[in-house]
């Protein structure tokens, strides 16, 4: 069968048929977020990607199966609603029940982006052959995934878990949420950013400034780990503070579930052994008989999003809007 799968991010929403005999792409399309617009106008742009990848394919809204949808928000599955996506500027949509006017025929299932990536590399990425497994994704935000029991982690009130808004600082840093000392606010590419603007402004000659060009507004993350890969002392000193940061709440997590493999995907996942050997020996020193046996960076980069929704309506554990148990 191929399914159809989409991975809605701030800036784009990304769409494929997933092959689920051979679990390879078939298609894919990306069109940009239509910010400013509500719920109604984001699945009629799905229903418009959806021909793009489904007719070449011998498939039409009439006939495909199954469609699964990845949101960056907090989303009751069972219902099939986006609950809040702040960073969309959507609340209380019924996603599930927009697209079934244009998939009529299909299993729908709605899940945190995060998850639809854990779900995907537990299936056929770095977490694969493990029951149990938590992934932290790192980008702008944080965002994490749990499978457990090989079922995506739903929680009592159906709506999953945030990693992202574990506190870890007392009084830290204001995330976006409007708490203070959030992982988020401490564990994000957006931290090693801000770290590395003070940086310049304090050390016009260190390294990351001459990686950024003397501009204050040209720092990334990537700027930072790679002065600090050179040896650079400033942007070293930020990258230990930052692997610090990102212990913190991957003990938290492992004294608290016990996973016995962590993945680490999104941008800051691009460091490869550079983050994770640090990070590893971190958390084996906090979480002891927790710690889990590997920290791993995901397998399946920006496609996981998508791949994993593609899974969504046949994934053990998901109930589709048909009522239907699978």
């Amino acid at each position: 069968m191929l399914r159809l799968g989409y991975d809605i991010g701030g800036m784009s929403v990304r769409a494929c048929l997933l092959d689920d005999q051979s679990m390879r792409v078939a298609a894919h399309t990306s069109r940009p977020f239509p910010l400013g617009k509500d719920a109604q106008a984001l699945t009629e742009l799905m229903a418009q990607m959806a021909r793009e990848v489904l007719l070449p394919n011998g498939l039409d809204a009439w006939t495909v199966e199954s469609v699964g949808v990845g949101i960056p928000g907090t989303v009751r599955r069972d219902m099939g609603v986006l609950v809040s996506a702040c960073n969309l500027n959507l609340r209380n949509a019924p996603v599930a029940e927009l697209l079934r006017r244009h998939f009529p025929h299909a299993d729908i299932g709605i899940a945190n982006d995060a998850d639809a990536a854990a779900l995907a590399e537990a299936r056929v990425g770095a977490l694969r052959g493990y029951d149990c497994a938590m992934l932290i994704t790192i980008g702008t935000g944080i965002g994490g995934g749990l499978i457990m029991d090989n079922r995506i982690f739903q929680g009592g009130r159906k709506i999953g878990c945030e990693l992202g808004h574990i506190t870890i600082q007392q009084g830290g840093p204001m995330c976006t949420c409007g708490n203070r000392g959030c992982a988020e606010a401490l564990c994000s590419a957006t931290w090693l950013e801000r770290e590395g603007r003070h940086c310049v402004l304090d050390h016009p000659t260190s390294r990351i400034a001459v990686l950024a060009g003397g501009e204050v507004h040209n720092v990334t993350a990537r700027d930072v780990i790679a002065a600090a890969r050179e040896g650079d002392g400033i942007a070293a000193q930020i990258f230990d503070a930052y692997v610090d940061n990102l212990a913190s709440l991957v003990s938290t997590c492992c004294y608290l579930l016990g996973t016995p493999v962590v993945g680490i995907g999104g941008g800051v996942s691009n460091a490869g052994e550079f983050l994770i050997r640090p990070l590893e020996e971190q958390v084996k020193r906090r979480a002891r008989a927790y710690a889990p046996d590997r920290i791993v960076t995901a397998a399946l980069g920006g496609d996981a999003g998508m791949i994993g929704a593609a899974m969504l309506p046949a994934a053990q554990g998901i109930r589709s809007t048909k009522g239907m148990h699978v």
